[in-house]
């Protein structure tokens, strides 16, 4: 959904702003890539400590768009991660808030995207998504903690099974979107907002 994004914003606004993508596949927010994960360095250290390097460095930062948490959510008991990293919603809930402040607190805005919906996916379970309804109901009830909230799984999950998204949005892993999904994760965000 990065490539829809960057293409809106830069036709939006021509020369006004850069769009710089440091998303890390498989990366955590509250844990580093599990001990048991094949490739270990390929998820890179969690976010709470790569926010650090991956953002602060950078001059006129204006805007973060914060759309991480799934995979502390989806990966605990699967081939990338131990059932015994099982995620306590409340921490999750914590990092965000404490990443949002320490970004405020930066002279940035915060525009935060939900969990969405993975029923689809091999290693989903009801317990997980469990989690993932807790994680959202949090961000949805503090939404003026962000600059910019915005509802991933009412937007895109599955009108027959909130546990899924749509179909046409996901890609062959039943998980991640595919181009279609991505476009339209883009097109939610409102670019008056930058202007």
């Amino acid at each position: 959904w990065t490539g829809p994004f960057e293409e809106r914003i830069r036709a939006a606004y021509p020369g006004k702003y850069s769009f710089i993508n440091k998303s890390v596949m498989g990366n955590r927010l509250l844990r580093d890539c599990s001990p048991i994960f094949p490739a270990r360095g390929l998820y890179g250290k969690r976010a709470t400590i790569r926010i650090k390097d991956d953002i602060y460095p950078y001059e006129n930062i204006s805007h973060v768009i914060f759309f991480m948490g799934v995979n502390d959510v989806f990966e605990y008991a699967s081939i990338n991660a131990l059932p015994s990293e099982k995620p306590d919603p409340k921490d999750i809930c914590d990092a965000i808030k404490s990443i949002t402040n320490d970004l405020h607190s930066r002279g940035m805005k915060v525009i935060i995207f939900n969990i969405p919906a993975f029923g689809s996916a091999p290693d989903a379970t009801r317990e997980k998504d469990a989690i993932r309804r807790v994680v959202n109901k949090w961000i949805e009830s503090n939404q003026d903690l962000f600059d910019g909230y915005y509802d991933v799984p009412a937007a895109a999950a599955d009108p027959e099974d909130d546990y899924r998204s749509k179909a046409e949005f996901i890609g062959g892993d039943k998980l991640h979107p595919n181009a279609l999904g991505g476009r339209y994760l883009s097109g939610l965000v409102d670019l008056a907002m930058f202007g």
